[in-house]
């Protein structure tokens, strides 16, 4: 999926998106999106960071982030 969206210049139309899009909401899935799509290959036991489990501290404190940045 990854080398096949990097393939096609999907970082190309997302880079665009990202310099015009005013939705903070947007804004923020694109970032996540182009961070995908350049990194470089996940470490094992990370391919899926949805299941990384993430320390309560810091996800009050992303949880703080993104509404400071919503406002």
């Amino acid at each position: 999926g990854r080398l096949q969206l990097r393939a096609c210049g999907s970082y190309l139309v997302l880079r665009e998106l990202h310099g015009h899009e005013r939705n903070p909401r947007v804004l923020r899935a694109c970032l996540r999106l182009i961070q995908v799509l350049i990194g470089d290959e996940p470490e094992p036991g990370l391919q899926n960071l949805l299941e990384v489990p993430i320390p309560e501290e810091l996800q009050q404190h992303l949880r703080h982030l993104d509404r400071r940045e919503e406002e």
